[in-house]
């Protein structure tokens, strides 16, 4: 009888062994998956502004997503081994939307900036920039010093913006009534169009684009010497998809797709290469 208990007992402590093995297993696999805590159903989502040509815009048919930020969305999304959604929101509120797990990551032409890494995460740049002033010609404009009781269009809660409204309150000969702000840059384009604003202070990718397809009515006026390279911004807390995401940026710069994408999108001549 002591023996049969014995050996009951032995079978028993197996058992538990074996289930107290497989549970760490699995507890650590589910550790592992969550390393990128946001990440759900195979699904990478990435928040940005759908009105920012040519990084992110829809097509003619009004409804298609194209842009250098899209084409590098989805291929992150697919050496992830994951799908690509692009959720659209509004430039000044991408970071409160971030900090509500409404998407993964955002990748909209955002600056890295002080502010900004204090807030959120931010990655390193992954294409160079710098802000410029884009008029109507023959307006005399040549730099911020022209823009004295002149209307400026800016796109809400961008650099641009900032930069305009930090010149108003340092300089009382700027007033804040003369800068124009806009949810869309393409509205801030319109208003020059149509004689409404004098100059737009945008990103020189942007800028760029506005001018290779309408010469007759835009001139780069000036730029800035200071250099506002784009990362990508995520919640704070999400390191691991962060890492994930550097890598494979790294990868895809190495392998020319980053390459491919920027000519497409910004000319054979663009110069957006980000140091890494």
């Amino acid at each position: 009888m002591r023996k049969i208990l014995s050996t009951a007992l032995a079978g028993i402590m197996t058992v538990l062994t074996l289930t107290s093995c497989s549970s760490d297993k699995n507890s650590d696999t589910s550790k592992s998956d969550s390393d990128i805590s946001t990440i759900k159903n195979g699904v990478l989502k990435i928040g940005m502004e759908h009105s920012y040509p040519p990084l992110e815009y829809l097509d003619e048919d009004g409804t298609t997503l194209i842009g250098f930020d899209v084409e590098l969305g989805k291929a992150i999304a697919d050496k992830l081994g994951l799908e690509a959604e692009f959720i659209n929101n509004a430039f000044d509120t991408i970071g409160e939307a971030l900090n509500r797990d409404e998407f993964d990551v955002a990748i909209s032409a955002i600056s890295i900036t002080d502010a900004r890494k204090e807030s959120h995460i931010m990655s390193k740049a992954y294409i160079e920039n710098k802000i410029s002033l884009v008029t109507a010609k023959d307006k005399g404009i040549n730099s911020p010093d022209d823009l004295k009781g002149k209307k400026v269009a800016v796109q809400r809660g961008t650099t641009a913006d900032i930069y305009m409204t930090e010149l108003a309150e340092k300089n009382s000969e700027y007033k804040d009534s003369d800068i124009a702000r806009y949810d869309s840059v393409m509205n801030c384009f319109e208003e020059i169009k149509n004689g409404r604003a004098d100059a737009v202070m945008v990103d020189i990718v942007v800028a760029n684009y506005y001018i290779g397809e309408d010469k007759d009515s835009f001139t780069i006026s000036w730029q800035s010497e200071e250099p506002e390279p784009f990362g990508f911004q995520l919640k704070k807390g999400n390191e691991a998809l962060l890492e994930k995401l550097e890598k494979v940026v790294d990868e895809l710069y190495a392998d020319g797709t980053v390459e491919t994408i920027a000519k497409k999108y910004f000319g054979e001549d663009a110069e957006i290469a980000a140091e890494r």
